[in-house]
């Protein structure tokens, strides 16, 4: 993927849905393009009839507008999981 306002909305989504220790829900994230909405135009396609083809049907990410993705964590994985010390910390350098 060109570097862009496409890959700028894939890593920001992304980042914004990565467990990480001691953040505060919800959180809110501008992207430039919809990417919810993309992703869910992705599965249906893919689970409805198009798995390999998909990408004839769907647009471009590029093609939706901007939007506001916000991100809830509501079993608590980002502190509950994420922030516990593990045996294996001891030996991380």
């Amino acid at each position: 993927m060109e570097s862009g306002s496409e890959l700028d909305c894939a890593l920001k989504a992304q980042l914004a849905t990565v467990p990480t220790p001691r953040r505060s829900f919800p959180e809110t994230v501008d992207l430039p393009h919809d990417f919810s909405a993309w992703l869910d135009a992705v599965l249906e396609l893919k689970l409805g009839g198009h798995p390999t083809d998909w990408e004839q049907y769907v647009p471009q990410l590029g093609a939706f507008e901007p939007a506001v993705m916000e991100v809830h964590d509501p079993a608590n994985v980002s502190n509950r999981s994420m922030a516990r010390e593990s045996a294996i910390t001891a030996y991380v350098d």
